[in-house]
């Protein structure tokens, strides 16, 4: 029986308060940065990040604001029983999840930063927590998106995708 929880702060906690209750509780650091060597090839890691995180959104069942900051993503993607796996599966979900909010009637749309990401999984499936860093009106339309390219770089992955170009159709009554 599989079962973890992992919790990555994505930003670096402000305030002294802050970032002493964050070492106390022993939460994890910021994602973690690979070591970019020149001879090693790492689009083997890549793809395989990209295939777990593409399992993970295909298998999402529900999402749900919690509150005006923070929402719930239900998944029954399967955490593979594999330590090395369980460990490195939550980093590429947080380093690739993004939460998309629409804007005017459909025609806009942006990425809401995400502060910190919550992983929880057992034998059902997966489910994250999503702490934001803007607040969302209830009745919003939101999606949950992920970035699935190829890129091996952790700042280029961090980066938010360009939003969609302008809506160009018929304008609603």
């Amino acid at each position: 029986m599989t079962r973890g929880t992992c919790r990555i702060s994505l930003q670096s906690p402000t305030g002294f308060w802050a970032r002493l209750w964050d070492r106390l509780i022993g939460r994890r650091p910021l994602v973690p940065t690979a070591q970019a060597h020149d001879k090693v090839d790492f689009s083997l890691v890549s793809r395989v990040a990209s295939e777990h995180v593409r399992r993970f959104v295909e298998s999402i069942e529900d999402y749900q604001l919690l509150s005006r900051r923070a929402v719930r993503v239900v998944s029954a993607f399967q955490m593979p029983d594999n330590p090395g796996l369980q460990e490195t599966i939550p980093v590429w979900l947080s380093e690739r999840i993004r939460f998309g909010v629409v804007r005017r009637r459909g025609r806009d749309f942006h990425y809401a930063p995400i502060q910190s990401i919550e992983v929880d999984w057992d034998d059902e499936g997966t489910d994250l927590v999503l702490v934001l860093g803007e607040r969302i009106a209830p009745g919003t339309k939101a999606f949950i998106a992920a970035y699935l390219g190829e890129g091996e770089e952790i700042e280029a992955l961090r980066d938010l995708p360009l939003t969609a170009a302008p809506f160009h159709g018929q304008e609603d009554a």
